[in-house]
């Protein structure tokens, strides 16, 4: 059965290794949280922690140490079943260790484990040997009244309506208007790229087309193009899209708070109610318009990253095909301009050469 052990991160007792192996059989999962909240059903100890390891016999890992907080008991905690152990509660001292090891009689390498060295301390790993741990530590632990919780709720609605709107908003726009961007996007890339000196662009077309024929592989001007610019235009046109789409998200921000602000609000109102924290419409449209100006304002940019972390994974084919649309078209285009500069070139030659054999 998994065991949780849940309390506030400390340092180590001097004593103890730094570094810890974890037994053959049993399974770490290392989770952390700078803040938890107690007091509310809806806010599960899962949903407020994040995974940032997971563990298996002969890894290493720093030995960790729990304290825990007083005014907390085991029957405020949701852990899903899983059995819990809180420092200072059951048969481990108010300082709980992974490893409480001073003599050296612990593993500490992945080959001794797998040769079936075990803990023999009375620390976690030697007392849940064999065990799936998750391992939850916290840095500060907040209790909620009644009308904190409720104002928590209407805060998570409101976060959740107004993420799901911006990123719809969003993608549709950039959808619409990216297309068109890249467009202009194109010229600005071939200008650079051929710059002011006909003869020095000819030469960048010229030099790496001669080298692969004298290597044996000879190719056209465009796939020459496509090996050169491939990368370099992809990572340019990466960043631009990205800088176009926070803008688009920006807009789309500050559009909802202009003209949509009402039937958000609407939407945060339900939420909370599916939430089991009725608030009337006034307090919902209050909650929903201080995260939008918090957004622009620049004082929630983990929402904004959330959401430009989403939009990324929903627009990454169509990124992808714009992409493969640009480098085409940009290769086109120089394609075209070397071979009129060339066809130019040869023409002045032959005109001098004319003239010479005239002369």
């Amino acid at each position: 059965m998994p065991y949780v052990l849940l309390g506030q991160a400390r340092d180590l007792d001097d004593r103890v290794p730094e570094r810890v192996v974890v037994p053959r059989g049993t399974v770490v999962h290392h989770c952390t949280a700078d803040t938890v909240l107690f007091g509310a059903d809806e806010l599960s100890i899962w949903d407020q922690m994040d995974e940032v390891a997971e563990l298996r016999g002969g890894d290493e890992l720093p030995n960790l140490a729990l304290v825990l907080l007083e005014g907390l008991s085991d029957d405020e905690v949701q852990v899903g079943g899983h059995t819990l152990v809180l420092p200072g509660t059951v048969d481990h001292g108010d300082l709980v260790h992974l490893c409480t090891d001073t003599t050296g009689a612990c593993p500490t390498t992945a080959e001794q484990v797998e040769a079936g060295a075990a803990h023999t301390c009375d620390g976690i790993l030697a007392g849940h040997a064999g065990e799936e741990l998750y391992w939850m530590e916290y840095g500060t632990l907040q209790f909620m009244d009644r009308e904190t919780v409720r104002q928590w709720a209407l805060l998570i609605s409101a976060e959740t309506v107004l993420a799901t709107a911006l990123r719809d908003r969003t993608e549709a726009a950039v959808r619409t208007g990216l297309p068109d961007w890249a467009r202009d996007f194109v010229p600005g890339v071939v200008r650079r790229f051929v710059g002011r000196d006909p003869d020095r662009f000819l030469q960048s077309i010229e030099v790496p087309l001669q080298d692969r024929a004298d290597a044996g592989r000879s190719v056209s001007v465009e796939d020459m193009l496509r090996e050169e610019l491939a990368e370099g235009l992809a990572t340019e046109l990466a960043a631009a899209i990205d800088t176009f789409v926070r803008a688009v998200l920006e807009a789309q921000t500050r559009e909802v708070l202009r003209n949509a602000l009402g039937r958000l609000s609407r939407a945060v109102r339900e939420e909370a109610h599916r939430r089991d924290a009725p608030v009337d419409l006034g307090p919902a449209e209050d909650m929903a318009s201080l995260l939008l100006d918090a957004r622009l304002a620049g004082e929630r940019d983990d929402l904004v990253t959330d959401d430009l972390a989403a939009l990324g994974s929903s627009l990454r084919s169509f990124r992808a095909d714009l992409g493969r649309t640009v480098l085409e078209d940009v290769v086109d285009s120089l394609a075209g301009i070397y071979r009129r500069l060339s066809g130019n070139d040869r023409d002045r030659r032959r005109t001098r050469q004319d003239v010479n054999t005239t002369s």
